[in-house]
């Protein structure tokens, strides 16, 4: 019998792999992953973007020629006079924006943006204008220059944390709700492929030549194949921007928030798939009871929307752990194998959980898919060999109560 199981095993993978859904699927997320890391780099220096109009006076002309030669902007120096018109190539585009330089007791920008200000433009040009003034102050009132550095240097802060500083927020936040998405669309297939394969009277055909846990086993399994790889598509892609040389060593910019490469270790990498795996398992397994429950694809979803409440609950407990890793409900939610492979994993992703912390939420995740995997076998069994239009739930769960 375990011969059958493993031909079974190879041919649900075989099937899936060069079905259309995950050829396409495969396709989608290749280029999509392509497409977001490429964006950064090919848009980021946009020249309409980088373009700033400076208005100002002879007071600053200086000031001008020195960022015009210097500066990483492509400075356009232009008058009050044609603000409309300035105004106008902002709103089109062909501007990054307007920087109007005023001074009466103390320096001051005007900054015409068309949506979104831009951090880095007011950064830079605020610090040069205001080491000009502290320059022309200094000249002006004869200020000894040894004696006003003193006063402008910035007070040292020495931080010295107890435990390692967290990494970034927003590679924590990929991991989590990368997680999330896998564990939901791979969870989700699992029901529909069940309830799909009910419904086309395509088990009753297979029942007589292998047992029904053979089959849910293997569909389970399957499918965790079939996503592994697609985790391995997604690592693809990103080798190849890597190669390219589309994003640095340091980290990557999405749409302006930076995230950490340098902080993801193969200690990440490898709990991220063993929590993966895990949770997979257990949700899959609930999932394909679903499936065997319902008699049409149609009917999954409401079957399955207490299922899609606790992984829901698990993203939203894993997003507050980057804020408050230590609360309570987050640390609770580390043991509870419903909400554990995301909460535990967003912990260790944020060097809030130890070894033994790790140790202790696996195993009682693997007890949890153990007894999880008797009851929806059960179920399953029950089901599947349920021909009827509507499934009940005391139809399919094999536990008698005494009236």
């Amino acid at each position: 019998m375990k011969d059958k199981f493993w031909r079974l095993l190879f041919f649900y993978i075989k099937e899936s792999l060069f079905s259309k859904t995950t050829l396409i699927s495969s396709l989608v997320v290749f280029f999509l992953v392509l497409g977001l890391l490429g964006f950064e780099h090919f848009f980021s220096g946009n020249e309409a973007k980088n373009k700033i109009a400076v208005i100002t006076d002879s007071r600053y002309s200086t000031l001008i020629i020195e960022m015009k030669a210097n500066s990483p902007f492509d400075i356009v120096e232009g008058n009050a006079g044609n603000l409309q018109s300035l105004k106008a190539q902002v709103e089109s585009g062909d501007l990054g924006g307007i920087l109007m330089f005023d001074k009466q007791s103390f320096p001051s920008i005007a900054y015409i943006y068309k949506s979104a200000e831009d951090q880095e433009v007011l950064t830079y040009f605020t610090q040069k204008l205001q080491q000009a003034f502290i320059n022309q102050t200094i000249t002006e009132n004869q200020v000894d220059e040894s004696v006003a550095r003193q006063l402008l240097t910035p007070i040292t802060v020495n931080k010295t944390p107890i435990e390692r500083n967290q990494p970034n927020f927003m590679l924590v936040y990929f991991f989590v709700f990368f997680m999330y998405i896998l564990i939901t669309t791979f969870g989700q297939m699992t029901a529909n492929t069940i309830a799909s394969e009910k419904s086309s009277r395509v088990i009753e055909i297979m029942i007589s030549k292998i047992k029904p846990i053979y089959m849910m086993y293997a569909r389970i399994f399957s499918i965790l194949i079939i996503g592994l790889i697609q985790f391995a598509v997604t690592g693809l892609a990103y080798f190849i921007v890597k190669k390219a040389g589309w994003i640095s060593k340091d980290g990557i910019s999405f749409f302006g928030a930076e995230i950490s490469i340098s902080e993801i270790s193969p200690k990440i990498i490898l709990l991220f798939i063993l929590f993966f795996i895990l949770g997979y398992l257990l949700y899959a397994l609930m999932y394909a009871a679903v499936g065997a429950m319902v008699s049409r694809t149609e009917e999954v979803g409401s079957v399955a929307f207490p299922i899609m409440i606790s992984i829901m609950g698990a993203f939203f407990i894993g997003i507050k752990s980057l804020f408050d890793p230590a609360s309570t409900i987050v640390q609770v939610s580390s043991y509870i194998p419903i909400f554990s492979p995301i909460v535990t994993f967003s912990r260790v992703s944020s060097g809030e959980a130890d070894d033994i912390e790790i140790i202790v939420a696996c195993l009682i995740l693997m007890t949890s898919i153990l007894i999880v995997g008797s009851i929806a076998s059960r179920i399953y069994i029950n089901g599947v060999m349920n021909n009827k239009q509507k499934v009940g739930l005391k139809s399919v769960i094999p536990i008698k109560l005494k009236g």
